[in-house]
C-alpha cells in the first residue's frame, strides 16, 4: 500500500481523521512520500470504536509528531482538532514534562513492553490537565514499527486533592516555622532591652544616672512597652475579642509626642528625621488615640529601623472626608530604606512575615506590627498601603477617618448636679492600692507617695474590701488577679453596697492580660479604665488627675435608658456612665446652638455660602456629640450644596431641612436633660457619717 492508499482511508465513516500528517487535506506532501500506512483496510470497522471509547488513544511518529488520536484524547486539549494537526508532543506538555517525556519516550520507543509517565498538558500556554500516558501493546495487524501508541488518562482531580493536601501542610509547617521565628525573635528583642536597663543600672554605682543614660533607658523601657501592646492587640484582634475605644483627644499633642520617637533611636546616625503637618489638620478628635498612636508607631518604628542612611519622613495631612461626614487623615511614613520587591508587597502585612533581603535579615524583627497596624486600621474603616521598589525607599500611608470635636468641651458645672451627699475635703485625694505582686505594690506606694497622694495598700482583696467598708477613698487602684477576692469582686460587692459611701469612687483596673470573660464583668463593676502592664509613670498620672478633677460624683450604677431618637450606643461609647459630663455637653449644646441657627439663616439671607458652608461644618459635630448624628450628615450636606454655590434654591431648601431638624433635636435634647437632672437626683448616695481611719 503506496502513500495514495493512506489518504483512501484517511476518513472514516462515523470517526475523526485517522492521521494529522502535515499537507492534509490534498496532495501527499513530498516528505512524507515514505510513509506507509498507519491502520490497513481490514481496520476500517475497528478504528470507528477506537475514536470513541472513553481512554484517550494517540499514535506518535518517531519524531513524537501527533499521527493520529482519538475524540477522547482530543477532550484533554479541550477539542481543539484542528489544533492538534502535526503538533509535536513536546507542545503540549508543560515544561517540566517535556524533559521527561523525552527521556521516558527513548526509553519505551525502542521497546515493545508497556510502560508509563505523569505529566502535565497545556494548551495556549497555560498548564490545564495532570495526564498518565502508557505505552500500549503492539495490536495485532499494526505494520509500522515507527509508530508508538499511547493511552492517555486525566488524573487531575485526585492529583489535585493530594495537591491541596499537600499545600496545607505546608502552609501549616511554615506557619509553626514562622511562629517559632516569630518566639525567639521576640524574646530576643526583651532579652536585649532587659539587657541594656540591667547594664545601666549596674555601671551606676550610686544609682545616679546621667541625662543621656535616663534617656537610653527611658527609649529601652517605651520598647519594651511597644513590643507587649502588640501582642495585646493581637491576641485581641485574632480572638476577634478587639473593639475600639474611642475618646476626645488632641491630635497635635498626640503627633508631637510621636515626632519624639526618633530622636534617641537616630543618636550619631546619619539618617534625619522631618516631621511635616498640615495647618488644616483638627486639633480635637473623636478616635481611639491608642490604637491610632500604636498604628503610627509601627510605621515609624519600621522606617527608623530599616534606613541606614538618607532621611525618614512623616507627613500628616487631609484626605477629605468619608461617606459618614468624617475628617480623612492622611499619614504618610516615607524613607530611604532597602526599598522592598513587588513581589513581596502584599506578604508583608502578613502575621510572622517580614521582607527578604540582607538588609531586612540584619536588623531584624519579629513580624508583627505590619499585620497589626492594617488589622486596626480596617477595624477603623482606614486602610493602609504601600509603595516601593527594591533598592529606592518605601512610603506607607495609613487613611484614618475621625470625628472631629469642639475645639474646647464643657468643663462640669458644679450648680448642675445635686452635690454629694459627704463632704470632700481639698486636701489631696486617697487612694486604696490592691496589688499581691510586692514589686509592683512597692512601685506604686513610691509613686503615690511622690504625687503627695495617701494611700492605704493591701495585699488580697478580702483585706482590700475590708478597707472599703471603713475607710473613706476618692479612687482605687485595683490588681484584677489577687488572692481570696479578686479586684473585680472587690469592685462588684462595692457597687452592690449604695450604703458604702465608696460606692461610686472611680475604679482603676491593673493588670497584664484581661480575659475576654472578663469584660462584661468590668464594665458591671462600673470599671471604666484599665492600664495594662506594664506601663509607665506618665499614663498612671494622666489617669490620676483626670478621674481627680471630676470626684467625687461618680456615675450611678444603674444605666439611664435615652428617649427614642438618642443614639443610646454613642452616647455610651462617648461618656459611659460620666453623665456628669454629658449634661454639661446637653447645657453647651442648649445653649449655643440657638446662636448658630440664627447665625445661619443671616448667612443665607445675605447669601454668604462660603461663609454659611464653614459655620455648617463647625456646627456638625455637636449634633454627634448628643447622640443625634443623622443630623450632623444633614448639616454635611448643608455645607457640600453651599461650596458649589450653584443652586439657590437647593441651598434654601436643604438648610431648611437642617433648620427643622435642628430644632426637633433642640426640643428632644431639653426634655432629656431634664429627665437626666432627675435620675441623678434619685440615685445620688445617701448621707452617712464616715470615720477616716488609716
Amino acid at each position: 500500500m503506496n502513500s495514495t492508499e493512506l489518504y483512501e482511508h484517511d476518513y472514516l465513516e462515523g470517526g475523526p481523521p485517522l492521521s494529522f500528517l502535515p499537507g492534509l487535506p490534498g496532495r501527499p506532501d513530498p516528505q512524507t512520500a515514505g510513509y506507509a500506512p498507519l491502520f490497513p483496510k481490514q481496520w476500517k470497522f475497528v478504528l470507528p470504536l477506537l475514536a470513541k471509547i472513553p481512554v484517550g488513544l494517540l499514535a506518535l511518529s518517531t519524531a513524537k509528531e501527533i499521527l493520529w488520536a482519538n475524540s477522547s484524547f482530543l477532550g484533554l486539549l479541550d477539542g481543539e482538532k484542528d489544533a492538534a494537526e502535526g503538533l509535536r508532543l513536546r507542545e503540549i506538555l508543560s515544561p517540566k514534562g517535556q524533559a521527561r517525556a523525552r527521556e521516558w519516550l527513548q526509553a519505551v520507543g525502542s521497546l515493545e513492553e508497556e510502560g508509563e509517565m505523569e505529566v502535565w498538558l497545556r494548551r495556549s500556554g497555560e498548564v490545564k490537565k495532570r495526564v498518565r500516558f502508557r505505552r500500549m501493546p503492539s495490536f495485532p495487524g499494526l505494520k509500522n514499527e515507527h509508530v508508538i501508541l499511547l493511552s492517555a488518562e486525566d488524573i487531575s482531580e485526585p492529583h489535585e486533592e493530594k495537591s491541596k493536601l499537600e499545600r496545607a501542610l505546608e502552609e501549616s509547617q511554615e506557619q509553626q516555622e514562622a511562629q517559632q521565628r516569630f518566639l525567639a525573635s521576640m524574646s530576643h528583642e526583651i532579652r536585649n532591652s532587659a539587657n541594656v536597663i540591667a547594664g545601666f543600672i549596674r555601671s551606676s554605682e550610686e544609682g545616679r544616672f546621667s541625662h543621656q543614660e535616663l534617656k537610653h533607658i527611658q527609649y529601652t523601657t517605651g520598647h519594651l512597652l511597644h513590643l507587649t501592646e502588640n501582642l495585646l492587640y493581637y491576641s485581641k484582634i485574632r480572638e476577634d475579642k478587639f473593639s475600639l475605644s474611642p475618646a476626645f483627644f488632641n491630635l497635635p499633642e498626640l503627633l508631637s509626642a510621636l515626632a519624639q520617637v526618633p530622636a534617641v533611636f537616630l543618636q550619631n546616625s546619619p539618617v534625619s528625621f522631618e516631621f511635616c503637618q498640615a495647618s488644616r489638620i483638627p486639633a480635637h478628635c473623636i478616635g481611639d488615640k491608642a490604637a491610632i498612636y500604636q498604628i503610627l508607631l509601627n510605621l515609624l518604628g519600621n522606617a527608623l529601623k530599616f534606613t541606614r542612611q538618607g532621611r525618614v519622613i512623616l507627613r500628616v495631612d487631609t484626605a477629605g472626608r468619608d461617606a459618614r461626614g468624617r475628617t480623612l487623615l492622611r499619614f504618610q511614613v516615607e524613607d530611604t530604606g532597602p526599598g522592598i520587591p513587588e513581589d513581596q508587597l502584599d506578604a508583608i502585612f502578613g502575621r510572622f512575615r517580614q521582607g527578604e533581603g540582607r538588609e531586612i535579615k540584619a536588623v531584624g524583627g519579629y513580624g508583627l506590627g505590619l499585620s497589626i497596624s492594617r488589622q486596626l486600621a480596617e477595624l477603623m474603616g482606614g486602610q493602609i498601603t504601600v509603595s516601593s521598589k527594591a533598592g529606592q525607599g518605601s512610603t506607607f500611608e495609613a487613611i484614618l477617618p475621625l470625628e472631629e470635636a469642639p475645639a474646647t468641651l464643657p468643663s462640669p458645672s458644679a450648680n448642675l448636679l445635686p452635690q454629694p451627699a459627704f463632704p470632700v475635703c481639698s486636701s489631696p485625694a486617697r487612694v486604696l492600692v490592691l496589688e499581691d505582686d510586692p514589686l509592683s505594690r512597692s512601685f506604686l506606694e513610691s509613686f503615690l507617695q511622690e504625687e503627695g497622694m495617701p494611700f492605704h495598700s493591701c495585699a488580697d482583696g478580702r483585706e482590700a474590701l475590708q478597707a472599703l467598708e471603713t475607710c473613706r477613698f476618692d479612687l482605687a487602684l485595683l490588681d484584677l488577679h489577687t488572692p481570696l477576692l479578686s479586684g473585680i469582686d472587690v469592685a462588684l460587692h462595692l457597687r452592690n453596697s449604695p450604703e458604702n459611701p465608696n460606692c461610686h469612687i472611680p475604679l482603676i483596673a491593673l493588670s497584664g492580660r484581661l480575659f475576654s470573660a472578663e469584660e462584661p464583668a468590668l464594665a458591671r463593676a462600673g470599671i471604666r479604665h484599665f492600664l495594662h502592664k506594664p506601663y509607665c509613670p506618665e499614663q498612671l498620672r494622666h489617669l490620676l488627675r483626670c478621674q481627680m478633677t471630676t470626684k467625687p460624683a461618680e456615675a450611678p450604677a444603674e444605666e439611664f435608658r435615652f428617649s427614642a431618637g438618642f443614639d443610646q450606643q454613642e452616647l455610651q461609647t462617648l461618656y459611659g456612665n460620666n453623665y456628669r459630663q454629658l449634661l454639661s455637653m446637653f447645657e453647651a449644646f442648649l445653649r449655643n446652638t440657638p446662636k448658630a441657627l440664627d447665625n445661619m439663616a443671616e448667612m443665607l439671607e445675605q447669601e454668604e455660602w462660603t461663609e454659611l458652608a464653614g459655620k455648617a461644618h463647625k456646627t456638625k459635630p455637636s449634633f454627634s456629640l448628643v447622640g443625634w448624628r443623622p443630623v450632623s450628615c444633614l448639616a454635611r450636606e448643608v455645607e457640600e450644596v453651599c461650596s458649589n454655590g450653584n443652586d439657590k434654591s437647593a441651598i434654601r431648601r436643604q438648610f431648611q431641612r437642617f433648620k427643622n431638624a435642628a430644632n426637633e433635636v433642640l426640643a428632644a435634647v431639653d426634655r432629656e436633660n431634664q429627665r437626666l437632672l432627675s435620675f441623678f437626683s434619685q440615685h445620688t448616695p445617701p448621707t452617712h457619717a464616715y470615720p477616716d481611719r488609716r
